[in-house]
This record gives structure tokens, sequence and C-alpha cells, in this order.
């Protein structure tokens, strides 16, 4: 059965062509996982310090109060070695006004850039939250 023999050899060749395709289809997932991760954490800081921005409470939480909590929920959620930019925008309005709470934070691709070098450098991933003051 010498056809058999070839198949396997053609088999293992094709395998070793497409392996690397495959691995970097795997790790491509795993890193854009990472980014999508790191970005709900954003999309969490940012809800929770609207939600503390818009309670009529004594005293009025103020933009500093804000960016504590947002900043609190970032690093809590294990994103570390990373500092967010917190913005505020209509703390401590009138009922019916909105308040904007704005955290972006750079995302650095690690495995995907050492095999594709348009990936390096860092992507700014940001997460706007908009309530209106109860």
């Amino acid at each position: 059965m010498p056809g058999r023999t070839n198949q396997r050899g053609a088999a293992a060749v094709e395998f070793a062509l497409l392996l690397p395709l495959l691995i970097m289809v795997l790790f491509g997932i795993i890193e854009f996982g990472i980014a999508l991760s790191r970005q709900q954490v954003l999309a969490t800081a940012s809800r929770e310090g609207a939600r503390l921005g818009i309670r009529q409470s004594v005293p009025r939480p103020t933009a500093a109060d804000i960016q504590a909590l947002a900043r609190r929920v970032f690093t809590q959620a294990g994103a570390t070695g990373v500092t967010p930019m917190i913005a505020v925008a209509g703390a401590g309005g009138p009922s019916g006004t909105d308040l904007i709470v704005t955290v972006s934070a750079p995302y650095q691709f690690y495995v995907m850039a050492n095999v594709i070098p348009a990936l390096r450098g860092t992507v700014t991933l940001r997460s706007r939250t908009v309530m209106r003051h109860e």
C-alpha cells in the first residue's frame, strides 16, 4: 500500500503548514479576550462612578469623590500597572441634568505585538457613562 504512506506524509506537511496559523489565531483570541476584559473593567468603573454621582445625598458627591471611586473599582478589578484617566462632567448638578463619567486607560498588546509589528504600541480603551441626576 504505497498510497497510504504518501497520504500520511501529506497530512504531516499540511499540519506543519497550518500549525503556525492556528497558533496565531489562538493567541489572537487570547489577546483580544484580555483587551475585552480590560474594556469591561473600564465600563464597570465608569458606571459605578456615575451611580455615585447621580445620588441626591448630603453632602453631594464631588468630582473628586467620583474619580476616587472609579479608580478604586478599576484597581479592585485587578487592573494593575496602569493608571486610568477619569473625567467627570456635571458633578453636583441639579436634578434631571446629565452626569458624564469617562474612564480611559492605555492597553498594550503583549503576545501579538511580537508577531504582528502593526500591533506594537498602545491603544487607548475608553468607556463613557451618561446618567441623569436624581
